[in-house]
């Protein structure tokens, strides 16, 4: 079975006699020197050769497909086959979430593109107009029947909801992180420490209230259990 290695160098060597036979070279013809070895992965090496655009655009893809590793730009998407191009993004997928993500911490870290000053201060200036034009105009939300804004505030409340669960395990998740983050010499956490020392010399901190009420009237309100206040007793 041919592999995608013996299908790129072929299809090299064939555009490379094609050229030469039809005398299309740089001087005369619009064409891009494509690296034997994809520079991304190997660097520049001086062996390669002249193609056309659409010739380069196909070994790239070719390129990508043997390596696993993305060599196309976004110009050669309409240069080839369909089938092509998507199988690129299939085995690459990993690689370009990465780089996304890369790019849009670069951006919010350095305050360029979307998270720029100027776009920040215009997305605000035309949300605002936006807004104000939507409520004097009676539109979106601000034309709502009396009926309708009551289904949409029990649809909210319904979606709201449904989504609790993953938002609250996600808030502990980032919560534990939180308290476990700074650590003493020994690498333990000094907010467990603290909290050991608050249970034990004050049973009645707030600080204790705050992470183990909670949860006990919740626990309580699933059984049917009374859970008022005049229902605690303090157990010695």
């Amino acid at each position: 079975m041919t592999s995608y290695w013996d299908l790129y160098i072929a299809y090299v060597r064939e555009c490379e006699k094609l050229n030469r036979a039809n005398g299309i070279d740089p001087h005369h013809y619009e064409m891009e020197w494509n690296h034997t070895l994809p520079q991304c992965l190997f660097g520049d090496l001086p062996f390669g050769q002249f193609l056309t655009l659409k010739q380069h655009a196909i070994a790239s893809a070719l390129q990508t497909l043997t390596f696993r590793r993305w060599c196309l730009m976004g110009w050669m998407k309409k240069q080839v086959p369909e089938w092509m191009w998507e199988e690129s993004l299939r085995v690459c997928n990993k690689e370009l979430k990465q780089r996304q993500r890369r790019g849009g911490l670069t951006q919010r870290r350095e305050s360029k593109g979307i998270f720029s000053s100027d776009v920040v201060m215009k997305r605000s200036h035309y949300g605002h107009l936006g807004g104000t034009f939507t409520r004097d105009n009676g539109l979106g939300i601000f034309g709502l029947t009396p009926e309708q804004e009551e289904k949409r505030r029990i649809n909210l409340a319904a979606a709201q909801r449904a989504k609790a669960p993953e938002v609250k395990l996600r808030a502990s998740k980032l919560g534990g992180q939180a308290a476990t983050k700074e650590k003493d010499e020994n690498g333990k956490s000094i907010h467990a420490k603290k909290m050991a020392v608050i249970r034990f010399e004050d049973p009645d901190h707030p600080e204790l209230g705050k992470t183990n009420a909670g949860n006990l009237v919740r626990m309580q309100m699933r059984r049917g259990f009374p859970h008022g206040p005049e229902n605690r007793r303090r157990v010695e």
